[in-house]
């Protein structure tokens, strides 16, 4: 199935084929955009509406963020300026690990990690997290994409 996107934080839709986890052309004008995709290092990270749930997607890989079986972790390694995050799920696992929002941006690590508030800002894996632990917010989220897709 092919879903639109759009490229965080504001580029235009894309096409993105889930059956291989990537990003396959801008999509046609006019299209609306149901989800959004981010590239964490290497990977490609989407979040996107399918059949009422929010679904994660790295690579091949699917979780259901609405779902209680599905446990993301994310947190950085102050020392070498890298983040971490895994998702998994009842039939699939993945790690990614990339730079740090705030190594990119060369700020200091001390003021950084007393503002630990500002991952969800400047990150949108960390927002990916916030939403997952807030099963409201993904249902809403679910809801407002399912009901652009018609």
């Amino acid at each position: 199935m092919r879903h639109i996107l759009r490229r965080v934080p504001t580029e235009s839709p894309v096409e993105f084929d889930d059956a291989h986890g990537r990003v396959i052309g801008v999509a046609p004008d006019g299209s609306i955009p149901r989800g959004t995709f981010y590239r964490a290092g290497d990977a490609v990270v989407a979040l996107y509406a399918e059949n009422d749930a929010l679904v994660l997607q790295i690579a091949e890989s699917k979780f259901d963020l609405t779902s209680p079986g599905v446990k993301l972790e994310y947190w950085h390694n102050w020392h070498d300026g890298r983040t971490t995050f895994i998702a998994s799920g009842p039939s699939a696992r993945q790690q990614i690990v990339y730079p740090a929002w705030w190594a990119e941006l060369h700020l200091n690590v001390q003021d950084v990690q007393f503002a630990p508030e500002r991952d969800e800002e400047e990150d949108v894996v960390a927002y990916i997290v916030a939403t997952w632990r807030d099963p409201d917010a993904a249902r809403r989220l679910a809801s407002k994409w399912s009901a652009t897709s018609g």
